[in-house]
C-alpha cells in the first residue's frame, strides 16, 4: 500500500510519544491498548483504519506479554479465567482477521472500519458510565467513593464509635 513509510517516517516523534502513553495507560489500567492506539493513529495521525488496526495488533504483539510477565510474577492473574478469556476472544481474534482480509480493499473499508471502531469505542464508553453510575448509587454517594472506612454505610456523619 502506497505511503505507509511516509506516514512513519513524517510522524516518528510524535507516533514515539503516542505509543509511550498509551503503553504507559494500558500498564497502568489495563484497558486495551487497542481503544487507544487505533483511534490516535486514525484520527491523530490520519492513518487508513486497516493500517491503524494491523499496525496496532502487531504493536500488541510486544506490549502485552511485558505486562503478563509483571502480572503473572505478582501473582495476580486467575488463570482459569484467562483459559475462558481465550476460549472465546481467541478464535473471534481470528475471526476477524479472515473477514478483514475476505473483504476488498478501498473506501468503502476505511469508512466501515471507523464506524465499527466508533460504535465499538461509544459501547465501551457507554459501559464505563453505566458501571460508575451503578457505584455511585451502591455507595450512596455523589461522587462514588462511599462512607468513610471508619463507618460504613452508617446515616451518622460522625465517626465515632456508637455506645454499647
Amino acid at each position: 500500500m502506497p505511503g505507509l513509510r511516509s506516514t512513519a517516517d513524517e510522524h516518528r516523534p510524535p507516533l514515539i510519544l503516542g505509543g509511550l502513553a498509551v503503553g504507559f495507560v494500558v500498564g497502568l489500567t489495563g484497558m486495551g491498548g487497542g481503544a487507544l492506539m487505533t483511534p490516535m493513529l486514525i484520527f491523530v495521525f490520519r492513518v487508513d483504519p486497516l493500517v491503524a488496526v494491523s499496525s496496532d495488533v502487531v504493536a500488541s504483539l510486544f506490549m502485552k506479554p511485558a505486562g503478563a510477565i509483571v502480572h503473572m510474577r505478582r501473582g495476580t492473574v486467575n488463570l482459569k479465567l484467562v483459559l475462558w478469556l481465550c476460549v472465546g476472544s481467541v478464535p473471534a481474534a481470528f475471526s476477524g482477521a479472515l473477514l478483514i482480509q475476505a473483504l476488498p480493499f478501498g473506501d468503502s473499508l476505511d469508512s466501515t472500519l471507523k464506524m465499527v471502531l466508533g460504535v465499538a469505542l461509544l459501547i465501551a464508553s457507554c459501559g464505563l458510565v453505566v458501571r460508575a453510575v451503578l457505584q455511585m448509587v451502591r455507595n450512596r454517594s455523589a461522587l462514588g467513593e462511599g462512607a468513610p472506612p471508619c463507618c460504613p454505610r452508617r446515616a451518622s456523619s460522625s465517626c465515632a464509635p456508637s455506645p454499647p
